[in-house]
């Protein structure tokens, strides 16, 4: 019984939940839509039994026996939808029940001999509440949709229905004056129902950004304690081991090496307290909020003094064998004239995390080398850099794996499996420490046991020049087959750099994206998903240059797991390269013609707003030859037009065996 009560105060309640238990394991975009199906279940059952009521009066009042007909109808229509309610058919189930519902009302003055009577009248006034069901259980326009069918059935009942002589007012016919006061009537409640939607939206949404307030601090807190944890092991066993050596060795050691280890402790404990003061802030989980203090820094002697902070017993030394766990052969390659432009507490933290992986995926005993070089890359070619670089002997990374790495909370399979311990972090907070210092991550590997990992990160030499290029440089305009593939380079989704030269020698499908929010773009992101990896099978690579800024491709786009580079291109810098553009013709075009994509969107529940960025901005796709040559230049008529899949499929399958 007690289960019974519980269950019908859930069915009451659910509705009009605001605590995050209630929906326990529900994704936030999906907490609304729940929610509205709940209230639609619980609204429809209540009719329904109202329904029931009415059919019991009708018979109580000797009504006509075609008005208890049709009332029985109803109910049973009623319970059909009430029926799909409870089943995955829930959408199909209000819209059913609201209009079908509906049509019998509007029927009802048809059927009823009187004509148009005050009991006709009566029930024709019931549209009204269909029309708030609209708009609290479908979507918003559908208000005007069912006010403009309540307003249609009046004024056609009162056109072709006689009027109860009761209704006469005199010897006029008061149909015009009726009419016109149930038309006013039905428009008043859809301005109603209107604001009661907007309002219920509106809390709808205060209680979802709630949600992701509170599941956001959440995340932060969890984040917080691994980075805290991440980064305080390093100088923390580097204290501990050398105190603890101190105390082993005592009257071993000498007056100098105590005075060394003691030293060593000392500046563990430094950083350390520095840390705790300027280093463990929220910021570091936040890329758009880091804060870098750049300075001018001589690198050799940095390195040095981060490298005399670890634990003895891991590194090793000469004259500790038996004591610590192996001797390791820790080369520095560094030139002592070699500054860097970047901020000292950041580069420490970058290379601790990159020789704590080194110590731990590598054999004991097994040589780290450290090396720094000046370095010149095409994409910063007006700042000159310096190149960091660990190299270790350990078990290597699968190249396929590569990219992944610098991911917040991502782990390789093999790892996750063994019995090295970590948390995911360290190369994300590397990635976006080195990206917020103006350079860039990258790690080097055949994949082979022994063979180890080359992880190498760029630092600015001298603060960055901002030189802008003439316009003449860069070659704009639409492409057409026959002519070079344009050259370009840029960051990815995932923080890698890619230049069009990284694909030469293989074929490449080169798209051109709308707003990661706008449903056409998530469609044919969704269709590219489902269809790269074959293509990749068959040697056809695929590349993706999106509008959006990356905050806004994560949340729509990365969720779909894209298993190809997407390079964001908020300013349509290689937008413009390639000639693509907008038509606010276009734009229309799409909108009318492709209304059965927005279906597709809404059923794989992929975009969301019809587009956050350039309204009319075209897509575009490219099929390029192993030789960076362009075969096929598609410009899209309007916002949903794609080359075809059969033709990127019939150019995959001709090269495939190539």
């Amino acid at each position: 019984m007690r289960a019974w009560w519980r269950a019908i105060r859930r069915f009451y309640t659910t509705p009009f939940a605001t605590e995050l238990s209630v929906w326990q394991g529900v994704a936030l975009p999906e907490i609304e839509s729940r929610r509205q199906e709940a209230l639609a279940r619980l609204i429809i059952s209540q009719l329904v039994a109202i329904q029931v009521v009415g059919v019991v009066l009708a018979a109580l009042s000797h009504s006509p026996p075609a008005i208890v007909i049709a009332q029985i109808a109803s109910v049973v229509f009623a319970a059909v939808c009430l029926f799909l309610l409870f089943t995955r058919f829930v959408k199909f189930g209000i819209a059913l029940y609201v209009y079908g519902i509906f049509v019998l009302i509007a029927l009802i003055g048809r059927i009823d001999p009187a004509g148009i009577s005050l009991r006709t009248m009566l029930v024709n006034i019931l549209l009204a509440l269909f029309i708030l069901l609209s708009g609290l259980l479908l979507p918003r326009w559908s208000i005007w949709l069912a006010t403009g069918l309540s307003i249609a059935a009046t004024l056609i009942n009162l056109a072709i229905s006689p009027l109860d002589p009761a209704l006469r007012l005199g010897s006029e016919d008061p149909k015009m004056l009726i009419g016109t006061f149930m038309a006013v009537f039905f428009f008043c409640i859809a301005l109603l129902g209107l604001l009661l939607a907007n309002s219920a939206a509106a809390g709808a949404r205060s209680i979802l950004r709630a949600y992701e307030q509170e599941r956001a601090l959440a995340d932060l807190k969890d984040q917080f304690i691994i980075y805290i944890n991440h980064e305080l092991r390093t100088p923390l066993m580097g204290l501990y081991g050398n105190v603890e050596l101190v105390r082993k060795l005592g009257d071993r050691l000498n007056a100098q090496g105590r005075n060394e280890m003691l030293e060593r402790a000392l500046q563990a404990g430094n950083a350390i307290l520095t840390m705790l003061s300027t280093t463990l802030d929220s910021d570091i989980l936040k890329p758009e909020a880091v804060q870098i203090r750049p300075e001018s820094l001589a690198l050799a002697p940095l390195v040095r003094g981060i490298i005399e902070r670890f634990d003895p017993r891991e590194i090793g030394e000469p004259g500790l064998e038996g004591i610590a766990f192996a001797t390791r052969d820790i080369t520095l390659s560094i030139p002592d004239d070699l500054t860097v432009y970047a901020d000292p507490l950041r580069v420490q933290q970058i290379v601790i995390n990159l020789v704590s992986n080194a110590l731990k995926y590598s054999p004991s005993g097994s040589p780290i080398s450290i090396r720094a070089e000046r370095w010149h890359e095409e994409s910063a070619a007006a700042t000159p850099m310096v190149r960091i670089s660990v190299q270790d002997a350990g078990l290597g990374v699968p190249p396929s794996e590569a990219p992944k790495l610098f991911q917040r909370f991502v782990r390789l399979e093999r790892d996750i499996a063994g019995s090295v311990r970590g948390t995911g972090v360290g190369l994300y907070l590397c990635r976006t420490l080195v990206e917020a210092m103006g350079g860039r991550i990258w790690v080097q590997s055949t994949g082979k046991p022994g063979e180890g990992s080359t992880f190498s990160f760029t630092l600015p030499q001298t603060p960055p020049a901002i030189v802008i290029a003439p316009a003449t440089e860069v070659a704009t305009g639409t492409l057409a087959a026959g002519e070079p593939a344009r050259r370009f380079t840029a960051a990815t989704l995932d923080g890698q750099t890619l230049s069009l030269e990284d694909y030469a020698g293989k074929r490449v499908l080169l798209t051109f994206l709308r707003a990661a929010s706008c449903p056409l773009c998530g469609v044919q992101v969704w269709q590219l998903v489902q269809n790269a990896p074959r293509w990749r099978q068959q040697g056809l690579e695929t590349v993706a240059v999106i509008e959006s800024d990356r905050a806004e491709t994560q949340r729509y786009v990365e969720r779909l797991q894209p298993p190809f580079p997407i390079i964001p291109d908020p300013q349509k810098r290689i937008f413009r390269q390639y000639g693509v553009t907008s038509s606010l013709f276009g734009m229309a075009r799409g909108l009318l013609l492709r209304l059965g994509i927005y279906y597709q969107a809404w059923r794989k529940r992929v975009g969301g707003r019809i587009s956050s960025g350039d309204l009319g901005l075209l897509p575009a796709d490219f099929l390029i030859s192993p030789d960076l040559v362009v075969q096929r230049a598609y410009y899209g008529k309007d916002t949903g037009d794609h080359l075809p899949l059969r033709e990127i499929d019939a150019f995959a399958e001709e090269h495939g065996g190539e």
